[in-house]
C-alpha cells in the first residue's frame, strides 16, 4: 500500500519514503509505526494501542515507544512542540495531523496509462483537452511514482530477456544492497545473559555463551529438538566462546580461571563432545576468543599478555603447533579482540580503536598478510562483521545501540539490517546465508545509596532503564547521573533532601560518557567520552568541548574550579596534565606523575608514579605499603581507589561481582562493603553511590527474512 503524506510518497511494504528526487529507506520500526500512523490518522492512539499495533504486544518500555516516535519525527524534520506531523496529547498518546490520503493502485495505473496516452500522442476523445479538470488531476500524480513503474516496466523487460538468452526461470541481480529484517525470533530463552551465538554449518545447532550465577557457560542447543548441553571444565573454569569448524564436527573455545587461560578444541557428533584436546596456553588474566578459518588446521585467536593489557592477534597451525602473530593494527585501548572470517575469502575484518579513539575497519588477507584500511568513524560503536555477501560491513548502531547497520566498503551508503525494541549485542551470520544472530534483552541498573553509619542502602535513582555514573555534589546534598530514560544518554540530578529528580542536559544523541565529575562549586558538569572532554553547564545543561586532540584520556578529577586534571600518553607512557579552562591551555605536569586524583580535602589526594608507587596528600608522601601497591588505581578510565582518611576504597571482579572493600592504612584491616554491579562507585563521608541490577536479561535472536 501506499499512502499520500503531504508531499511524501510512503510505501509501506518497502518501507520507503519518496520527496521530490529523495527517497528515504526507513528504519524497521520507524516504517511500522508510520504505516500505523497511516491506517489510524484520525484518531488519538493510545501507548497499549502502539504497543499492540506495531509491536505485536510484546513487553516493551515506554523509552522504546519514545525513542521510534522520535526517530519519525526527524524523518519529517517535525518540531513536538510545533508539529506538522504527529501531536502529542499529555496522558492520552498521539495524532497524526497531516493530510494522509492512501494512493489506489487500480487509479495509479490507469492514470499512467492515460498520460502516456498522452505523450505517444495517442487519438483519445476525453484527453483532448489539457485544461480539463480529469488532465489536471491526472498531472498531479505523483512524478516519482510513474518513474518508478517506468523503472519497473523496463526491469520486468530486461528480466524476461535474460530468463530467455541465459535459459533461467528467475534473473538474480549481480548486486543488491543489505536485506532488511523487520521481525525476530528468539532461539533461547535461559535464564542468564546469552550472547556470542553461532550457528553449526547444517544448521541444527546453535553454540552460545550464557553469563549467569557469576559465571561465564559455553551451551550447545539443538535447534531440532530443543535439548542443550553444557560444555564442562570443572566447577572454577568460565567456558566460551567458541566457534565451529566448516564441517560442524569440531569446535574450539576457550576456558578461564582467575590463574589460568587455555584454549581447547573437541569434536562434536549429535550433541555427543569428545574428549577435550588443549592446543594452547594462554596467559593468565587473557580473556580473548579463537575461531576456525577455512582451512580446519589454521585458526585465529586473540590473547593479552597479561589482564588489562591490550589484545594481539595470532594464527595457530595445529599439525604443527606453530604460533604466528598476524599482521594487524597498533594496539590501542583493547587491542585487536574483535575479528570476523570472510564468508568465503581467506580474510579477516578487524574492528580496531586509534589514538584518536576512531574505531577503523580493516581488511586482513590471510594468505599475503596484507592489512588494508577500510574506513573508520568516530563513534561509540563495535564489533563489524563481514554481511553475507562480504561485500558490505555489519556492525552495531551507536549508542544505545536497538539496531545494527551496515555499510559499504567505504563506510558509506548506511542502511538499517535489522531495529528492535531492546537493545542488542554484536550480530553474528547465520549459517543459512541470510539471517542474522545476536543478542538482545534488557538491563536496569539503578543507584542505591548505602549508609556507613548503619549499613542501609537506599535506591536514589531509578528506572526501567540503566542510571550510572552517579557523583555527590561537593555539598553532599544532592548527586548527578547519567541515564537513558529519554531514549538517550542524558545527564540528571537528584536531591538527596527534597527527593525530586530533573532532567539537566538535553543532548538528543548518541554520545556515550565513560566518567563525570561536579565541579566544586557545582556550577558545571566534566564528563568524559571516549576520546574529548565536555564541560556542561548545569543551569542551561549546554554542553562545550575542551579544546584540545582528540585521543585516549583516562584518570580524570579536578583540582578547582578553573583546572582539569587527567592522564595523556607521552610516547608509551601515561603522564598528567592539566588543563586551565579560563586560559584553555594544556600543560604536562612533572614526568613522575602517571596519574593522580584530587580531592576536596587534600590530605586524600592520591598520586602514582610511572613506577606504580602510591603518593597521598598536597605533599606526596609516599605509601610504603604492600598490599596497597597490588591495587588498580585505574579501572575502565575511571579511578578505582578513593581515599577518605585512614581508609581506602576500592573494588576488584571476583565471582561476576565488583567487590567494594575498605582497607585501612593504619591497622591494615580489609572489610568487604558491598557487592556490585559496576566498576564505578563514589563516597563521600557518610555514604557511598554504588550501582545495583534490579534485573538483567538477554536471550539470542534470529531475525526472519521477508519472502
Amino acid at each position: 500500500m501506499r499512502w499520500q503524506i503531504e508531499q511524501f510518497v510512503f510505501c509501506d511494504h518497502k518501507l520507503t519514503l519518496i520527496n521530490g528526487q529523495e527517497t528515504q529507506q526507513l528504519e524497521p520500526m520507524v516504517g511500522e509505526l508510520l504505516k500505523f500512523f497511516c491506517q489510524h490518522h484520525s484518531d488519538i492512539i493510545t501507548r497499549d494501542q502502539l504497543i499492540a499495533g506495531v509491536w505485536q504486544g510484546r513487553v516493551i518500555t515506554d523509552n522504546a515507544v519514545n525513542r521510534v516516535v522520535t526517530k519519525l519525527r526527524k524523518v519529517f524534520a517535525d518540531d513536538a512542540k510545533k508539529p506538522k506531523f504527529i501531536a502529542t496529547y499529555p496522558k492520552k498518546g498521539y495524532k497524526f495531523i497531516a493530510s494522509v490520503t492512501a494512493i489506489s493502485e487500480e487509479h495509479l495505473d490507469e492514470s499512467v496509462d492515460a498520460l502516456k496516452a498522452i505523450e505517444d500522442n495517442i487519438p483519445d476523445n476525453n484527453l483532448s483537452n489539457t485544461n480539463s479538470p480529469e488532465i489536471r488531476s491526472l498531472k498531479h500524480i505523483s512524478q516519482q511514482r510513474r518513474q518508478l513503474l517506468i523503472v519497473s516496466a523496463i526491469l520486468a523487460f530486461v528480466m524476461l530477456f535474460m530468463t530467455v538468452w541465459l535459459g533461467q526461470s528467475v534473473w538474480q541481480p549481480a548486486e543488491k544492497s543489505a536485506e532488511i529484517f523487520t521481525q525476530s525470533k528468539a532461539l533461547t530463552r535461559n535464564p542468564g545473559r546469552e550472547s556470542q551465538p553461532h550457528v553449526s554449518p547444517d544448521g541444527n545447532y546453535l553454540m552460545f555463551t550464557e553469563f549467569l550465577s557469576g559465571k561465564i557457560h559455553l551451551r550447545i542447543k539443538s535447534l531440532v529438538d530443543g535439548s542443550q548441553i553444557s560444555v564442562e571444565h570443572g566447577a572454577e573454569n568460565w567456558v566460551g566462546p567458541g566457534d565451529w569448524n566448516k564441517t560442524g564436527d569440531k569446535l574450539v573455545y576457550l576456558t578461564t580461571t582467575k590463574d589460568s587461560c587455555q584454549y581447547y578444541l573437541r569434536d562434536f557428533v549429535d550433541m555427543t563432545l569428545g574428549e577435550p584436546k588443549l592446543i594452547h596456553n594462554c596467559p593468565a588474566g587473557s580473556f580473548g576468543k579463537i575461531i576456525f578459518t577455512h582451512d580446519d588446521d589454521l585458526l585465529v585467536f586473540s590473547e593479552a599478555s597479561f589482564r588489562g593489557e591490550p589484545f594481539t592477534l595470532f594464527s595457530l597451525r595445529l599439525s604443527t603447533g606453530e604460533k604466528r602473530k598476524l599482521n594487524q593494527p597498533e594496539l590501542v585501548l583493547g587491542g585487536n579482540s574483535q575479528y570476523d572470517l570472510h564468508p568465503v575469502e581467506n580474510k579477516l575484518l578487524l574492528s580496531s580503536p586509534d589514538k584518536q579513539q576512531w574505531e577503523g575497519f580493516y581488511s586482513l588477507d590471510l594468505t599475503t598478510d596484507q592489512l588494508t584500511l577500510l574506513f573508520k568513524q568516530d563513534a561509540f560503536i563495535c564489533c563489524g562483521i563481514w554481511d553475507h555477501t562480504g561485500e558490505r560491513v555489519v556492525l552495531l548502531g551507536e549508542h544505545p545501540a536497538y539496531e545494527f547497520v551496515s555499510y559499504d566498503l567505504t563506510g558509506e551508503d548506511r542502511e538499517v539490517v535489522y531495529s528492535g525494541n531492546q537493545q542488542v549485542s554484536p550480530p553474528m551470520r547465520h549459517s543459512n546465508g541470510i539471517d542474522y544472530l545476536f543478542g538482545s534483552g534488557f538491563s536496569n541498573q539503578n543507584i542505591k545509596l548505602l549508609s556507613l553509619d548503619n549499613g542501609k542502602s537506599q535506591l536514589v535513582a531509578e528506572s526501567s532503564v540503566d542510571e550510572r555514573l552517579a557523583r555527590f555534589s561537593q555539598s553532599g546534598d544532592s548527586i548527578i547521573y547519567l541515564s537513558v530514560a529519554s531514549g538517550h544518554e542524558e545527564i540528571w540530578f537528584y536531591d538527596l533532601e527534597q527527593k525530586t529528580t530533573r532532567q539537566i542536559s538535553h543532548f538528543n544523541d548518541a554520545r556515550h560518557y565513560v566518567d563525570l565529575h561536579w565541579s566544586p562549586d557545582e556550577s558545571f558538569v566534566v564528563a568524559l567520552s571516549l576520546n574529548e572532554i565536555h564541560i556542561i553547564d548545569f543551569t542551561t545543561g549546554l554542553a562545550k568541548v575542551v579544546k584540545m586532540p582528540q585521543r585516549e584520556i583516562t584518570g580524570l578529577s579536578l583540582k578547582d574550579n578553573r583546572t582539569l586534571a587527567f592522564s595523556i600518553k607521552v610516547g608509551e607512557n601515561w603522564q598528567v596534565h592539566h588543563y586551565d579552562l579560563a586560559s584553555e591551555t594544556l600543560k604536562p605536569i612533572d614526568a613522575k606523575w602517571q596519574f593522580v586524583r584530587y580531592q576536596a580535602e587534600q590530605d586524600d589526594i592520591i598520586w602514582q608514579d610511572k613506577d606504580g608507587q602510591y603518593y597521598v596528600g598536597e605533599a606526596q608522601i609516599m605509601l610504603d605499603d604492600e598490599y596497597l601497591s597490588t591495587i588498580n588505581f585505574i579501572e575502565r578510565r575511571h579511578f578505582n581507589i578513593q581515599k577518605v582518611g585512614s581508609q581506602f576504597l576500592y573494588q576488584e571482579f571476583n565471582e561476576g561481582k565488583y567487590q567494594l572493600t575498605s582497607y585501612d592504612i593504619n591497622s591494615k584491616e580489609r572489610v568487604v562493603v558491598s557487592a556490585n554491579d559496576s566498576s564505578y562507585f563514589n563516597r563521600n563521608k557518610q555514604s557511598i553511590l554504588l550501582s545495583e541490577a534490579v534485573r538483567s536479561n538477554a536471550d539470542i535472536f534470529k531475525t526472519i527474512a521477508s519472502n
